[in-house]
């Protein structure tokens, strides 16, 4: 009876301990995937704009973080349940706007890496809020080098540097397109400045682009068609599928197909 008692004791150790490595692997691992972020710095596709203004910023809020997190790595708190799933998170969008920016080159649509990129920046400045806050609440479990002050610093920073918005423009801008009288100069302006085009030709042909490239990222992320519904993106492909380009309309009658059918298998599982 004692040595049952002994070995269900040491087994629940050795399982608890296991656990723990796990979790601070997590924190580990995701330290990492901030280091391999940090390498593109020498790619030279990221000299591109606007390439090289996503990459920039994205680098300087997990220059931030890292700062925080390198404090945690070895203390208690780095194996708290409640962090597990931001670090996850966090990691996981990190990896996947490394690839989009390793594999980016110069030929590729602009609106296509923007459509990309911008979700993922606003899970990672999320994600990194939010563990933060998570931080900041356990004030008691912080290491000694670290404060609640400290992280709120930290917190403000971030925020101050704002969402980037150049999707929610190149909606308005199709949406006037094809509403109304055309989109007008100040949406366009905005566009070409976010996009860094440099003439009306490289506007028209990103323009065109626009609908296609949501029709790819729309069924290749379940996540990225629940953003475009949210921004209200259908009622401008409706128009667009009846007076855009031959391409333009092909491209958004798919989408727009695409979303019937989500909506019905949806209903169905229901």
């Amino acid at each position: 009876m004692h040595y049952y008692a002994c070995f269900h004791y040491n087994t629940n150790f050795l399982s608890a301990a296991i656990v723990e490595v796990m979790e601070i692997s997590l924190l580990e691992s995701l330290l990492n995937s901030f280091s391999r972020f940090f390498q593109l710095s020498s790619c030279e596709n990221i000299e591109c704009e606007p390439v090289q203004r996503y990459h920039q910023k994205v680098e300087e809020i997990l220059k931030l973080l890292k700062e925080i997190l390198d404090l945690i790595i070895d203390a208690e708190i780095a194996s708290n349940e409640m962090l597990q799933k931001p670090f996850a998170g966090l990691s996981g969008s990190v990896g996947d706007l490394k690839v989009i920016i390793e594999i980016w080159q110069p030929l590729m649509s602009k609106i296509y890496f923007v459509l990309q990129v911008e979700p993922l920046m606003k899970n990672i400045q999320r994600s990194g809020l939010e563990i933060l806050e998570l931080l900041k609440s356990s004030n008691q479990y912080l290491p000694a080098e670290l404060s609640a002050a400290i992280i709120e610093h930290c917190v403000q920073k971030i925020k101050h540097m704002g969402y980037e918005q150049t999707t929610a423009t190149i909606t308005i801008a199709i949406k006037d397109h094809v509403e109304g009288p055309g989109a007008s100069s100040e949406t366009l302006a905005k566009v070409a400045d976010s996009l860094s085009l440099k003439s009306n030709q490289e506007l028209l042909i990103e323009a065109e682009n626009a609908a296609a490239a949501l029709l790819q990222l729309c069924t290749n992320s379940n996540r990225f068609c629940s953003m475009v519904l949210q921004e209200g993106a259908v009622p401008p492909l409706v128009a667009l599928s009846q007076s855009g380009t031959p391409r333009a309309r092909e491209k958004a009658q798919q989408l727009l197909g695409f979303f019937r059918n989500q909506r019905h298998n949806n209903a169905g599982r229901g």
